[in-house]
C-alpha cells in the first residue's frame, strides 16, 4: 500500500487534483473580480446618468429663472423708467425754457434713458447665449449701427468665425459697457466720420477692436465723466487687456478677453 500511495501514479493524480483545485480557485477569483468590476462600472454609469439628469434639470431651472427675472425686470422696472421719462418730458414742456429747474428735468430724462438702455443690456445678457463671442460681436454690431446712424457716422464691422469658445459668466456684459463707452467717446471726443468694429480669435482670447479716423483728445481732470478711466477700471477688474493707440489716421481701442474651449 505504501508503494502504491507513493508511486508515480499517485503523485500524478495528486498533482492533477491540486492543479485542478487551484485552477478552479483562480478562475473563481477572476470571475468574482470581473463581477465586482462590472458591478462598479454599472454603479458608476448609474451615478453619471443621475448627475447628468441633475445638471440638465438644474440648467433648465436656471434658464427658466433667468427668463423670469428678465420678464419681471422688463415689466416692472422698464415700465417704471418709461413712466418717469414721460412725466419728466411733460414737466419740461410745461415749464418756461428759462426756468431754473429745466436743467434738473433734462438731467432726469437723460439719466432715466441711460438707465433704461443699460437695463436692455442686462436683459440681453440674461436671455441670450451671452457667453458666445460671436453673439456678443453681433450685439455690438447691431448697437453700433443704430448708434452711429444718429450722427451720420459711417459704421462697419468684420469678424473672424470664433466657434466653440466661451467667456466667463460676467465678461460679455462688461465688454458691452466698455465698448458703449468707447463708441460714445468717438462721438464726443474724436470728431470721426468713419468707425469700424472687428473681432479676432487668438489662442486663449478674443480681441475686439474699435477703430476710427478721428483723434481722441487727452482726458483732463476737470472732465469727471470722461469714459477712459471707467474702461480701464473694468478691464483691470475682469483681467481684460486694454490698449488705446493713437494712429496717424485715427484712434484704435483694443480689448482682449480671456476665453475657454467648450
Amino acid at each position: 500500500i505504501n508503494v502504491t500511495l507513493g508511486g508515480p501514479a499517485y503523485a500524478l493524480a495528486l498533482n492533477c487534483l491540486i492543479t485542478i483545485f487551484f485552477g478552479g480557485f483562480l478562475a473563481y477569483l477572476q470571475f468574482d473580480q470581473e463581477r465586482d468590476r462590472l458591478m462598479i462600472r454599472n454603479l458608476q454609469e448609474e451615478k453619471i446618468t443621475v448627475l447628468d439628469e441633475a445638471v440638465k434639470k438644474r440648467t433648465e431651472q436656471l434658464s427658466t429663472m433667468r427668463e423670469a427675472i428678465a420678464t419681471d425686470f422688463h415689466d416692472e422696472t422698464g415700465n417704471m423708467l418709461s413712466a418717469i421719462t414721460r412725466q419728466a418730458a411733460m414737466l419740461k414742456q410745461r415749464l418756461n425754457a428759462e426756468h431754473e429747474v429745466q436743467p434738473i428735468v433734462a438731467s432726469i430724462i437723460k439719466n432715466s434713458n441711460g438707465l433704461y438702455a443699460s437695463s436692455k443690456d442686462l436683459l440681453w445678457h440674461l436671455n441670450h447665449n451671452a457667453d458666445d463671442p460671436q453673439e456678443l460681436f453681433d450685439y455690438l454690431t447691431a448697437y453700433g449701427q443704430v448708434y452711429y446712424n444718429q450722427f451720420d457716422t459711417a459704421f462697419s464691422s468684420s469678424g473672424e468665425e470664433c466657434r466653440l469658445l466661451q467667456f466667463e459668466p460676467m465678461s460679455a456684459l462688461n465688454v458691452i459697457f466698455i465698448f458703449k463707452e468707447a463708441m460714445t467717446n468717438v462721438i464726443k471726443h474724436s470728431g470721426a466720420t468713419e468707425v469700424e468694429l472687428t473681432m479676432v480669435c487668438t489662442p486663449g482670447q478674443i480681441t475686439y477692436t474699435l477703430t476710427d479716423n478721428g483723434s481722441w483728445k487727452e482726458p483732463v481732470s476737470s472732465e469727471a465723466h470722461y469714459g477712459l478711466s471707467n474702461m480701464q477700471r473694468r478691464c483691470k477688474r475682469h483681467q481684460f487687456n486694454l490698449l488705446v493707440n493713437k494712429l496717424p489716421g485715427g484712434t484704435r481701442v483694443e480689448v482682449s478677453v480671456p476665453v475657454s474651449h467648450l
